[in-house]
């Protein structure tokens, strides 16, 4: 098999021209088709495991998204190739790449730490929870604090009515004539009403209470029930809260932040900073020698290459045929 005709397919040149070119330029597209597979093949492995092991969907939308990850990262590196030094293309890839490495460093530190960004999330789960629970007590607790103030007013006024009467029954208090009299039975009358409100209240609160902590329990639950595991932000997140509370997870994330960066950036590395081949050399040769052709031709014969509706004898033919009556019979 001629795997320099691969090359030259996967670097766009002709085969044709590369064949009978210098060694060392053959070389160079030799390296310009196995560089190409660096980030295709990092892109891939990056979609599929953001897709399948961090969003935990399928398989098949895994594969799915690393194949066209690794087709749009395959054209637009080809391309890069495939220019004559284009700076717009080529800044450009720059921040791609380092956009994508970035990207890159999270998705691998997700799989490589994914059992302490799992409790990272736990964590973040278990205050998330907490403040929300607060939040709840603090919107429903109001009425059952005013409820509470009242049935504690109710129960004091109970307790003195109740010695109240102990008191005209003994004799100490009052008319002090000791016996059930009839001012002791009012006041034990009074005691007993107002006992009753007591107890009335009393079951209200305790009922409100039940209420309110059956619905407290209940909305917590739901809030447990709400898995976060899956959702991308509350991960990365946990990542960010890992990473700047860790320092050997800060160091492995910047470590491969910078090896994911050097394989993003090395096709335009080297395109920027590589000696130029014989192949490439005469490439621009030919370009130039085409280029001053047709400068020449532009010069020499002007009017042959002026738009028609400006050229002068068409102006002139049109001239005359608006002046003058020019019938065919």
């Amino acid at each position: 098999m001629n795997f320099l005709k691969l090359n030259c397919l996967i670097t766009g040149d002709r085969f044709e021209d590369v064949k009978n070119e210098t060694p060392e330029s053959k070389k160079k597209i030799r390296m310009y088709s196995m560089l190409i597979f660096l980030p295709v093949m990092l892109w891939m492995l990056q979609g599929y495991l953001l897709v399948n092991s961090v969003m935990s969907f399928d398989f098949i939308y895994a594969a799915i998204t690393s194949l066209i990850s690794g087709i749009v990262v395959f054209c637009i590196d080809r391309s890069i190739i495939m220019s004559n030094g284009g700076p717009f293309l080529k800044y450009s890839r720059v921040v791609l790449g380092i956009i994508i490495a970035i990207i890159g460093a999270f998705v691998l530190d997700e799989v490589i730490f994914k059992s302490d960004i799992q409790r990272q999330l736990e964590e973040n789960n278990r205050i998330f929870i907490a403040q929300e629970v607060k939040k709840w007590e603090e919107q429903n607790s109001s009425l059952i604090e005013k409820k509470r103030i009242f049935v504690d007013d109710l129960k004091n006024s109970t307790e003195k009515l109740r010695q109240v009467f102990i008191d005209e029954m003994n004799g100490t208090y009052g008319t002090k004539v000791k016996g059930a009299g009839k001012i002791a039975t009012e006041k034990y009358l009074l005691y007993q009403d107002e006992k009753r409100k007591y107890e009335i209240n009393k079951s209200e609160l305790d009922q409100m209470i039940s209420e309110y902590v059956k619905n407290k329990e209940t909305f917590k639950n739901e809030l447990v029930k709400v898995s976060l595991d899956g959702l991308l932000l509350n991960r990365i997140k946990a990542m960010f809260d890992l990473i700047f509370n860790s320092m050997p997870m800060l160091i492995c994330w910047i470590l491969f932040t910078l090896i994911f960066i050097a394989i993003e950036l090395m096709i335009v590395i080297v395109k920027l900073s590589g000696k130029k081949t014989s192949y490439e050399k005469s490439n621009e040769l030919k370009e130039f020698i085409c280029n001053e052709r047709i400068n020449r031709i532009m010069q020499r014969i002007p009017d042959q290459i002026i738009d028609s509706d400006y050229n002068p004898k068409v102006v002139k033919v049109n001239k005359y045929l608006s002046e003058s009556n020019v019938n065919l019979f």
